[in-house]
């Protein structure tokens, strides 16, 4: 991924708060995949207002939300423990942690994802 900016991380932010993909956020608002995933990736730095309007009303947000509605509170509070849960969630067979995970330490998300292997290899 590029560097990400602001606009970049407040459009991923709604995403995830919302479960959108790039996909649905292409649909509800009539712009072409591909733009919805430079914006995403923080390579389109500075879209079109046009392009912002589209993306907030579908994120139902103004568009200063987007460039400088504040900060946003992370998820996860250490960044280590942030890729585990991104891991697990991606994993459709450990995606039940996800949810449980967002209060544990990296230690103990290995721990737990070590027993959640231990147990599906005896159930094969």
């Amino acid at each position: 991924m590029k560097n990400e900016n602001e606009l970049s991380m407040k459009v991923i932010y709604y995403k995830k708060k919302l479960k959108m993909t790039n996909q649905k956020l292409a649909d509800m608002t009539g712009l072409p995949v591909g733009t919805i995933s430079r914006i995403a990736s923080g390579e389109t730095k500075e879209p079109t207002l046009k392009t912002l309007r589209l993306i907030a009303k579908a994120f139902d947000c103004s568009i200063d939300d987007l460039q400088s509605g504040g900060t946003i509170e992370p998820y996860y509070l250490n960044e280590e423990t942030a890729k585990m849960a991104q891991d697990i969630y991606e994993n459709p067979d450990l995606r039940i942690l996800f949810d449980a995970s967002k209060k544990l330490s990296p230690e103990d998300i290995k721990a737990v994802i070590e027993v959640a292997k231990v147990i599906q290899s005896t159930k094969k």
